[in-house]
């Protein structure tokens, strides 16, 4: 991959981002969050909000640690409370769409 392509992939991952409203971001978690973006080779982006929340079990062969996301479609934004296995969610514990709570402030 050239680093012409690199870069508009990062684009892309910044402009599926960007449609999440960072204040109700910061309102939510301050400004301790991070961005995850996946690139793939067909040109497309996957990317959501996140922040960890530490470990809700520590007593398998691999630990179980939990996430609090925010994803977006464009049209829409979803938080999602998950536990996982380094990238597998293991359960999905909680999502509810955000725009009525951003109306409401």
């Amino acid at each position: 991959m050239s680093v012409g392509s690199s870069t508009s992939a990062f684009q892309r991952g910044v402009d599926v981002v960007s449609t999440i409203s960072f204040a109700a971001v910061r309102k939510r978690w301050g400004d301790e969050w991070s961005i995850r973006a996946t690139h793939f080779a067909d040109g497309t982006a996957q990317a959501y909000v996140f922040r960890s929340r530490g470990v809700a079990d520590d007593d398998r062969e691999e630990k179980t640690l939990k996430q609090g996301r925010l994803y977006t479609d464009g049209d829409r934004t979803v938080f999602r409370r998950v536990h996982f296995h380094t990238e597998d969610v293991v359960y999905m514990l909680e999502e509810h769409e955000l725009e009525a709570e951003a109306d409401r402030d």
